[in-house]
């Protein structure tokens, strides 16, 4: 399914995915994991096809993957009436861009990376400087 994704790194996905309930996704990570799962029947498929699923896209105006919605607020008005929720864990899954915003927001608690092999391209690293 991920021919870049070592099992080691497999591994570290499905406890993380076991400690979250809600994920919030950007549009391109949404398309490329609706894509991957939501007709997959691997564990870790269902794992990620049960999680409540939010996506944050100015370009998206729908969503279809099971337990998926759009984020109706502005990102840290979203984000600070899920964490007053019961629950798990919440996950940010996406690219660059997303992780930067959450981080100068002040959204993130407690940042986790999981790296694959990929291209960088130098718009990117503006990211990477952040950190």
């Amino acid at each position: 399914m991920f021919p870049n994704v070592t099992p080691e790194q497999m591994a570290v996905i499905g406890q993380l995915t076991s400690s979250v309930d809600t994920m919030i996704l950007g549009r391109n990570t949404y398309l490329e994991q609706e894509a991957a799962f939501s007709n997959e029947a691997s564990d870790l498929a269902s794992a990620m096809n049960n999680l409540n699923k939010i996506l944050f896209s100015k370009n998206l105006n729908k969503v279809e993957w099971q337990n998926s919605r759009l984020a109706t607020d502005d990102p840290t008005n979203e984000i600070n009436k899920l964490k007053q929720q019961d629950g798990k864990n919440i996950h940010v899954s996406g690219g660059s861009s997303l992780a930067k915003s959450f981080l100068e927001l002040g959204l993130i608690d407690e940042p986790s990376f999981v790296y694959t092999s990929c291209n960088i391209r130098s718009r990117k690293n503006d990211f990477f400087r952040f950190c």
